[in-house]
């Protein structure tokens, strides 16, 4: 829970910084597998089963600068509602 409430705050507060860079739509492949990597492994700890791999990229999705940013500011979702969508979706993946 406070893994996606961090990255929902880190990719909203650097949304213009990582828009200026001209990587918006493209992530750090290094970057990314590293925390899928993290993500694998608290699901291991969790005892989830199933495609890990899949599974944490799927909790990751939603947790993308481009995404946020649509959700947020565009359609004016609000902050609390996405953050507990993703707190919906991530339990549902641990209690399978």
């Amino acid at each position: 829970v406070a893994f996606g409430r961090s990255r929902i705050d880190l990719a909203l507060d650097h949304a213009e910084l990582i828009r200026a860079a001209g990587v918006m739509a493209t992530r750090s492949y290094s970057a990314f597998s590293f925390v899928a990597m993290h993500v694998r492994y608290l699901f291991g700890e969790l005892g989830v089963r199933g495609d890990l791999q899949l599974l944490a990229t799927s909790l990751m999705a939603p947790l993308e600068a481009p995404v946020l940013e649509q959700q947020v500011r565009i359609e004016s979702v609000s902050l609390d509602r996405v953050h507990d969508a993703w707190v919906d979706l991530a339990r549902r993946i641990v209690e399978g």
